[in-house]
């Protein structure tokens, strides 16, 4: 029987809807003591975040601003209201839209994962 080899450097992952349920953005080893990181494996569906921290001990500001936006955005996202559009050289070579249907993003989304970088 095989075995899962360890991966060096792994991705840990956030559900959802647990960044949804969060009060204060969290730092990575805040969320580890929690056991809320997840070790991503192939298959999940994720989306990537990037974000510079606003202070050098806390990612977000005392008012959330970052987390506020942020849970905003993956609200409409799982609801369905974002679409996704594509670079406007992929419509002309493909001739229309490439969008991503809003709705294809809430099905993916409904259940998945965001990684924090």
């Amino acid at each position: 029987m095989a075995t899962k080899a360890k991966r060096p450097f792994p991705m840990y992952v956030l559900k959802i809807a647990d960044v949804l349920d969060l009060e204060r953005m969290q730092t990575h080893e805040e969320m580890t003591r929690r056991g809320k990181l997840i070790e991503f494996q192939p298959g999940m569906k994720v989306l990537f975040v990037s974000h510079t921290w606003l202070h050098s001990s806390h990612p977000d500001s005392p008012s959330n601003v970052k987390l506020i936006l942020l849970q905003d955005v993956l609200r409409k996202f799982v609801a369905g209201k974002i679409r996704v559009p594509t670079y406007w050289q992929s419509e002309i070579v493909y001739a229309g839209t490439c969008d991503i249907p809003a709705a294809k993003i809430a099905a993916d989304l409904s259940d998945g994962y965001i990684w924090l970088e």
